[in-house]
């Protein structure tokens, strides 16, 4: 049926309502008609026959002096949707008499510009400008449509509102021709479309311009864009287009790979990109802007400089690839190896660049350069060989995961910003020789893995961290002999054992399922972990030197006694995981980039007369955690004083120094029950001499915290001292009000800072006392093991 189309709605513009004359009337109709002649004829030439070559020469792709007019956001369900109201302007939807949805601006909308959905009628979306969404969508949107043209259409947004410019999903034999895209996560994408034509589109300032996804038999032609994606795609035609960034292909089959049509007419800064799939035995020429290797065996690439303009190779499903010294551009590229095997990349100079192997197994990497860049990795990679490679000044020097059997051996992985050698998920690796110096977090890092084995390993500025949750194994299972350095001092891993001193003079100490041992007198400094204990009882650390790490001292799923240790100027001077019945007395943990002590879901601890002063953030943060005591500690000129923070309950804090904060001298959140009691409170939040309701010094917002220890001591506040004459007690006769709108108040105000209470003043005694009985019983296991 053809559409009944209002003539005051034509493309036009006509709106005359005045009489006119018999002849201009007969006028203006033979102009009408002449008009709309040219025009059905110019649109059968020009979308007549779908499958008709796109001409060769390249028209103008914003069209130049189109009168749009201003139009709400157009959505059309169904081939019955097509009507004037929804924004058709002509055609009855055939092949040769389309209809035509043209000349419209669409801008500053919360839905989709144009949407169009369920149809399988002809149409044409042409000439229309839509611009600057409000909302999270698409400006142009065909979803299980057939038979329709995108054409001569601009869609833009300045400020990246549009999720797609142009988005077909599940629409077959479809085109989009002339169409301007930026502005959007994804310029022009298509999913699950088959047989579509993209031709003559510039696709430049989004994050991903041209991206198809899951289709087969498209083509695209002579388009401008940084990058071409295909995913997942079968059968495509890449021909004519220029690119400033590359073509990606992934996927998870070889015909994802090696079914494509890409000829060197398509170019990355002027220079071609070179594709091969299914063959054998080729030299990669020179001079390319790209290189794809699909399906193919015994192939080289030997000795080449690269331009600057080579963004890198992609390898998929090859075998026998010999990549050897080559060195690519200052500007950065690539080397993906993906779903291959029994390949070597040798002697390869790139900076700053990466080289990527995933899922590939038998690969040799020996002698490479990656530097400046982001790092030499492996992904779900077996019986791989790394040896000799420099690898430094990269985000990771060697990173691998989910992966076996891979051999490290004299790399050089140092002054990376995170990690030298990284590694997760992996099983029997043997670590051997290498240097990891001065790397920003850690030297060598492994996470979840079991059963490797490291020896000779040279660490400086930053050692060895074992990582993992739940599995003992993750912790037990490995090798790590003092052959390996931190800061020249051998590094001591002891696992399932029982009753040892660590010998003087070590680097770094790590323990896994071990009780009753010692660590006294180390300096364990710049290490990115002092000492890490996981799963360990009864351990006593005194008077050691763990500054200047990540973490001064790690326990997890553990307890003991650690008193008199120096764990400054790391992030976080002392750490409890998950870790219960510690006590932790007269450390120091100043000057750390976080918080001093930190717990977290570590209950029935005792905190005594540590230094947590001048931390960037917390002294002592307590979160998720219960039962603990903090007595005796200093924290001052931190953000938060002392933080109890989210489902922590019955926690004690008396008779700590907590001053001179930038924020509250406590915190209390999420919690209930914490008792307050004989603290001093001096100038935090901003406090001076006297109580302003804006620098009030603690802060509550539950009314189940108690201020006040049940025999009548409150806090001494440096805000408020006076007035103390009803009776003259020492204590203030009105209370001390804090923030947080619960109503919580110290009662009994203190107008003179506290002494150590009696019940405080024993406990170092009862500390000293315990710590030489745990001295004395595991020299005598000792004795009588020898």
């Amino acid at each position: 049926m053809v559409a009944i189309i209002d003539r005051e709605l034509h493309l036009d513009g006509l709106r005359k309502k005045c009489k006119r004359s018999s002849k201009a009337f007969v006028f203006a109709m033979i102009l009408i008609a002449a008009l709309v002649l040219g025009a059905t004829a110019g649109l059968i030439g020009q979308i007549g026959n779908s499958n008709e070559p796109i001409p060769s020469e390249t028209p103008m792709r914003i069209p130049a002096k189109i009168a749009y007019t201003t139009h709400s956001p157009i959505s059309i369900n169904g081939n019955a949707g097509f009507t004037n109201d929804s924004g058709v302007v002509w055609g009855s939807g055939t092949a040769s008499d389309p209809y035509v949805i043209g000349g419209w601006e669409i801008g500053s909308f919360p839905a989709n510009g144009i949407e169009i959905r369920d149809a399988d009628v002809h149409f044409v979306i042409r000439d229309c400008y839509v611009h600057d969404s409000v909302g999270w969508e698409s400006a142009i949107s065909l979803s299980s449509c057939s038979n329709g043209t995108v054409s001569n259409c601009t869609c833009t947004s300045p400020f990246f509102t549009f999720v797609y410019g142009i988005y077909l999903s599940s629409s077959d034999n479809s085109r989009v021709v002339n169409c301007t895209s930026s502005g959007s996560l994804f310029g022009i994408y298509l999913v699950e479309s088959d047989g579509v034509a993209l031709a003559n589109c510039t696709c430049l300032n989004n994050q991903e311009d041209i991206t198809l996804e899951s289709c087969a038999g498209v083509s695209v032609v002579r388009s401008i864009c940084s990058v071409i994606s295909l995913g997942s795609c079968v059968n495509v035609a890449l021909s004519q287009n220029e690119l400033s960034g590359e073509v990606s292909l992934w996927g998870d089959v070889r015909e994802h790979f090696n079914t494509h049509s890409i000829d060197t007419t398509n170019t990355i800064h002027g220079l071609p990109v070179y594709y091969f799939k299914n063959q054998t035995g080729i030299s990669v020429p020179s001079g390319g802007g790209q290189m794809l290797l699909a399906n193919c065996s015994d192939t080289s690439m030997i000795g080449q400089t690269m331009s600057d303009d080579f963004v890198g190779i992609l390898i998929a499903y090859c075998s026998g690839i010999n990549l050897s010294g080559n060195t690519f551009p200052v500007g950065g590229a690539y080397i993906h190896l993906l779903y291959s095997g029994s390949s070597s990349v040798v002697g390869n100079y790139l900076s700053p660049s990466s080289v990527c192997v995933e899922s590939s197994n038998d690969i040799n990497l020996t002698d490479n350069t990656v530097s400046d860049g982001s790092d030499l990795s492996l992904y779900s990679s077996n019986n791989c060989c790394l040896v000799n490679n420099t690898c430094t000044n990269n985000e990771y020097g060697i990173r691998i995961h989910y992966s076996e059997g891979v051999m490290l051996t004299n790399n050089n992985c140092s002054s990376n910003i995170f990690t030298g050698i990284d590694l997760e998920f992996c099983t029997d690796f043997n670590i051997t020789d290498n240097r990891c110096m001065m790397n920003g977090e850690y030297g060598i890092m492994f996470d979840d893995c079991i059963n490797l084995t490291l020896r000779g390993n040279e660490l400086a500025g930053s050692g060895i961290f074992i990582g993992g949750y739940v599995d003992l194994g993750w912790f037990t299972t490995h090798t790590i002999d003092p052959s390996n350095t931190v800061n020249g001092r051998p590094v001591y891993y002891y696992a399932d054992q029982a009753g040892i001193a660590v010998p003087y003079g070590a680097g770094q100490v790590l323990m896994a399922n071990c009780a009753e041992m010692q660590i006294t007198g180390q300096n364990l400094s710049d290490a990115s972990v002092g000492m890490e204990l996981v799963y360990c009882s009864e351990i006593v650390a005194l008077d050691n030197i763990c500054s200047g790490n990540e973490y001064g001292i790690l326990l997890s799923d553990s307890s003991g006694c650690f008193t008199g240790n120096d764990c400054s100027h790391c992030s976080y001077g002392i750490l409890l995981a998950e870790s219960a019945n510690s006590t932790l007395s007269g450390n120091t943990c100043s000057f750390d980039e976080r918080d001093g002590i930190w717990l977290i879901a570590s209950d029935d601890n005792t905190l005594i007369g540590n230094n947590c002063s001048s931390n960037g953030e917390i002294g002592i943060d307590i979160y998720y955690s219960s039962r603990n005591s903090l007595a005796g500690n200093n924290c001052s000129n931190c953000y938060y004083g002392i933080r109890v923070y989210d489902t922590c309950f019955d926690n004690t804090i008396q008779s700590n120094c907590i001053a001179d904060n930038l924020g509250y001298g406590i915190y209390l959140g999420w919690g209930d029950r914490t008792s307050i009691w004989n603290n001093t409170f001096r100038n935090n939040n901003g406090a001076g001499s006297t109580y302003d309701s804006s620098h009030v010094q603690a802060y509550d917002p539950s009314s189940d915290n108690r201020w006040n220890s049940t025999i009548g001591y409150g806090n001494y506040w440096s805000d408020w001292t006076t007035p103390d004459v009803d009776p003259a007690d020492g204590v203030v006769d009105q209370p001390y009000i804090i923030d947080g709108g619960s109503g919580a108040k110290d009662n009994y105000p203190l107008t003179t800072a506290p002494e150590p209470i009696p019940e405080f003043g024993v406990m170092p005694l009862v500390v000293m006392v315990f710590l030489a009985a745990i001295l004395l019983t595991v020299e005598a296991r000792r004795r009588k093991a020898s």
